[in-house]
């Protein structure tokens, strides 16, 4: 059986040609989880196409939305300057939870104090980091659409996916010093390798349980490390840009509804409402969820193509100029992955070289760029979905499991809870997009120890290998 590509096709063991094979299959026996763990849930048309035996090849649908996270936007809409609001905000790193609570050090078995880590506000599969010089001016502006999966798999191999008792784990072993070269190259030639790791034991918080389990081991990669916060962009952080997100997505969808007076929910936001997966203020969850819904209620099955990845497609170099006109189609630089299939993991945008310009000086839509979010208004992005006839006919339409609530002041700004719960109960504050001081500034918040005698579930498979989810 031939094994699933990695990300974009990309070869990160030109060096290591000896483990490329052993990553190939562990990459592979984790999408192959995957896959397994949706296909059909719910009774909906989302299939492994792996494990497809019917005749015929599927088609390729390809789905595309805007890079800039259309929430932030939504919030923004009727601001005094929308569209600096908008831009701030979107570089302005907000402090990570789990279920409200952040990360606990572990000491002894037991909660010690709170750990805060940062991820950014970019929420649409696509994140970007504006490097600025002594003086303030941008450098370069990084874009990167890689999931942070993929990057805890070349730090802690099949093991940091499977239990122990799983003879998946021990599939391959993790390589740090893959991981630490890449960072390196991409990022900032200063990583320091311990800069990358969690330097003790931290737990997170599952509100499902009620438990508290290990989220890292003291050693192992630290997904919120400073070089991919902070000091720069290695790979997606926002909670929802996850590629087994797109797995919640794509199989949530699949699944056909009709609302309580039994007519078909069609409508892109509608939909996301009525299944629970992701977000309808998104650009990316409405559009890829309108879609597959789309293509099953025309009685197609649905699959996610290889190589698995939610890409920048391109841009749009037509919107920048330099200060007296300059033609800016050099300043875009795709550093990972193929744009000539629109699967580009990471690219650079920065004047280009011998221009005697930063990109300070250059026009975004005639509009000096002073935030990186002014090159993403100019992004796409895209993701390719299989489409195939096996069932002989649409599955039966299934009933809502959640709905949405519209904010009591912002015309079109929602939020999906459970079906059976009461809008009264949603925090719109804590919803709200966070303009604090952007970047390493952002002072980390007061937290006092809420349960310091709590034991912690050491369940280090707890985060990687859980139940189905119903949203990202």
């Amino acid at each position: 059986m031939e094994l699933r590509n990695f990300p974009a096709a990309v070869d990160d063991f030109a060096d290591r040609p000896a483990r490329r094979e052993a990553f190939a299959q562990g990459w592979d026996a984790i999408l192959a989880s995957w896959f397994e763990a949706y296909a059909g849930i719910e009774g909906g048309a989302f299939y492994d196409d792996r494990a497809d035996a019917t005749p015929g090849e599927p088609d390729v649908q390809s789905v595309a939305w805007d890079a800039f996270p259309r929430p932030i936007e939504r919030w923004f809409e009727d601001a005094d300057d929308p569209d600096l609001d908008r831009w701030h905000a979107a570089e302005t790193l907000r402090p990570r939870t789990f279920d409200g609570k952040p990360l606990r050090r572990v000491t002894d078995g037991s909660l010690a104090e709170p750990v805060p880590v940062f991820h950014r506000q970019q929420d649409e599969y696509c994140e970007w980091f504006a490097h600025r010089d002594d003086d303030g001016r941008i450098a370069r502006v990084t874009f990167t659409c890689e999931g942070p999966e993929y990057w805890r798999f070349l730090a802690g191999g099949t093991g940091a996916f499977f239990p122990e008792d799983d003879e998946r784990s021990a599939i391959v072993e993790g390589d740090m010093d893959l991981v630490l070269e890449r960072y390196r190259a991409h990022v900032d030639p200063a990583v320091d390798g311990d800069d990358l790791l969690w330097p003790y034991d931290v737990a997170a918080y599952d509100a499902r349980s009620r438990r508290w389990a290990i989220y890292g081991k003291a050693g192992t990669y630290n997904p919120f490390n400073k070089w991919t916060t902070t000091h720069g962009a290695m790979h997606l952080t926002h909670p929802a840009n996850t590629l087994r997100g797109v797995f919640t997505v794509a199989g949530r969808a699949a699944v056909l509804r009709k609302d309580g007076s039994g007519r078909p929910v069609t409508d892109a936001e509608a939909i996301v409402c009525c299944s629970g997966f992701g977000e309808p203020n998104r650009s990316s969850d409405p559009t890829i969820g309108a879609a597959v819904n789309g293509l099953v209620a025309d009685g197609l099955s649905v699959s996610l193509a290889d190589p698995l990845g939610l890409y920048i497609a391109g841009i749009n170099l037509d919107a920048f100029r330099g200060p007296g006109g300059e033609d800016m189609t050099r300043a875009w630089t795709v550093d990972r992955g193929d744009p000539s299939t629109q699967r580009i993991l990471r690219a650079t945008f920065a004047a280009p070289a011998g221009s005697g310009l930063t990109v300070d000086d250059i026009r975004a839509a005639g509009t000096p760029i002073a935030y990186g979010g002014q090159i993403a208004d100019e992004v796409q992005m895209i993701v390719s979905a299989l489409a195939k006839r096996i069932r002989a006919r649409p599955p039966a339409r299934q009933k809502c499991v959640t709905k949405c609530c519209e904010h009591p002041e912002r015309t079109g700004v929602m939020t999906v809870i459970d079906k059976a719960a009461s809008c009264r109960t949603v925090d719109w504050e804590e919803l709200a997009p966070t303009t604090g001081t952007p970047g390493p500034e952002l002072a980390p918040p007061a937290l006092a120890l809420a349960e310091p005698a709590d034991v912690v579930d050491l369940d280090p498979a707890a985060w990687t290998h859980a139940a189905v989810p119903r949203s990202r």
